[in-house]
């Protein structure tokens, strides 16, 4: 048996086909956009994540200055290298503390050290030990 199909019904079917792959195309355009904003948002908060422990490493860096300038009066300056495994499994920091006569530091924190994307922190205060 031999079927015979009218050009009616191929328009039909071929108009069915372009509109199911014009809907595919759209919903991947829509996915692909979703999956974009989505890896916008995890750089984002990997990066706020990076800051506030720098933010934390900053302040470890004045307390520490404070307690060596209690040992020693004369203490003025030292880079402090923070290993990975101390604040971040594979991150490694870098503090530069920097304390004037009057008493005044000043951290400057890059963290972290082994990374193209860093974070780094210039803070000032005056110590009171």
């Amino acid at each position: 048996m031999i079927h015979v199909q009218s050009s009616g019904q191929q328009e039909r079917r071929g108009s069915a086909a372009v509109i199911v792959i014009i809907l595919l195309v759209l919903m991947t355009v829509l996915l692909s956009s979703q999956l974009l904003r989505v890896l916008r948002e995890q750089r984002q908060v990997q990066t706020d994540v990076l800051a506030i422990q720098a933010e934390l490493i900053s302040d470890a860096a004045i307390q520490r200055a404070t307690q060596q300038l209690v040992r020693n009066p004369e203490y003025r300056n030292e880079t402090w290298h923070i290993p990975a495994g101390m604040v971040h499994a594979s991150h490694e920091a870098e503090v530069q503390i920097d304390v004037s006569a009057d008493k005044t530091c000043t951290v400057i924190t890059q963290y972290p050290v082994n990374r193209a994307a860093k974070v780094r922190i210039t803070r000032t205060q005056r110590l009171v030990p």
